[in-house]
């Protein structure tokens, strides 16, 4: 999968804020046409993204962009005026709510991509998950088409339909249950987890939220500036130590020294076979983190 630790908002209208987030730390650069554009300006955001996503050095990171919700006006012609004539990597999808939506997108793209001779299922698709039916759909959602490769969850809608004030001071308490769904969805559809944006600048309270959100399970989250993108990439990386203990753990178990009791041990720990895949895992993504070659 790709990385996502941080996908860095950019406003589609402005270009300056595309080229600020390139320069970042972030992983993946999502360029905005949805909420974080004003009616009045949808237009010139498809124009400038076109010309954003066909003249900008994006320096290795991922391009996405979040079109306008499906079936809406915005939404056809964001596909048509703008993923259809320079095709990022990913499109991030608001208000998923069922197996037709996904159907209708992958339909649009699967379009795209044979008109085009591209890879099937090359565009991907971020599903943003932001009310209660798609709190309910979202492990179907994720395994609609083989293009949704992540479940994003977007709190500000989600609470605003659930009729609830999103309280950033207890964030691990926020919706516990419909979050820690989500995730459990994506991880049962071997897709990413994605979380939503913090809307604040307490940098503590960012990175608090950070390393709850890691342990919950999710695989990054969307953020606002350079900041914020290196504070998610170093929190949902793992740590110096852990990877240290994770190749000992390894080269314990494939030597297959026991105990007197038959047990495998590592600094004191007992390592089964799950404590040696676990440990395979943190190896292989901290090589994938370290051949990632954005150029600033």
């Amino acid at each position: 999968m790709r990385l996502r630790r941080s996908i860095h908002w950019a406003k589609g209208f402005r270009i300056e804020t595309i080229e600020k987030a390139v320069l970042s730390e972030c992983d993946a650069v999502c360029i905005d046409l949805e909420d974080g554009v004003p009616s009045t300006r949808k237009a010139e955001a498809r124009i400038t993204t076109v010309q954003a996503l066909q003249s900008l050095d994006f320096c290795g990171k991922e391009r996405i962009v979040r079109v306008n919700a499906i079936g809406s006006d915005d939404f056809y012609k964001d596909i048509a005026e703008v993923i259809a004539i320079a095709t990022p990597d990913a499109i991030r999808v608001p208000k998923c709510e069922s197996v037709a939506d996904m159907q209708i997108i992958d339909g649009l793209l699967n379009q795209i991509v044979q008109s085009k001779s591209l890879a099937p299922n090359s565009i991907e698709v971020i599903a943003m998950i932001e009310s209660p039916i798609g709190i309910r759909n979202a492990y179907d959602i994720a395994c609609s088409c083989e293009r949704v490769t992540a479940l994003n969850v977007g709190m500000e809608d989600l609470t605003r339909e659930m009729g609830v004030v999103r309280r950033y001071e207890d964030n691990a308490l926020d919706l516990l249950y419909a979050r820690q769904k989500m995730v459990l969805d994506a991880k049962a559809a071997k897709v990413q987890a994605i979380d939503s944006c913090l809307l604040i600048a307490d940098a503590g309270s960012s990175r608090r939220q950070n390393e709850e959100a890691r342990q919950a399970g999710f695989d990054g989250r969307s953020v606002r500036d350079a900041v914020e993108a290196a504070d998610a990439n170093r929190t949902f990386s793992p740590s110096d130590e852990l990877v240290r203990f994770s190749a000992g753990v390894v080269k314990a178990y494939e030597a297959g020294d026991t105990n007197e009791n038959g047990n495998i041990i590592f600094e004191g720990k007992s390592i089964c076979y799950a404590a040696y895949e676990k440990a395979l895992d943190v190896l292989k993504f901290s090589k994938q983190i370290a051949v990632a070659e954005y150029r600033i």
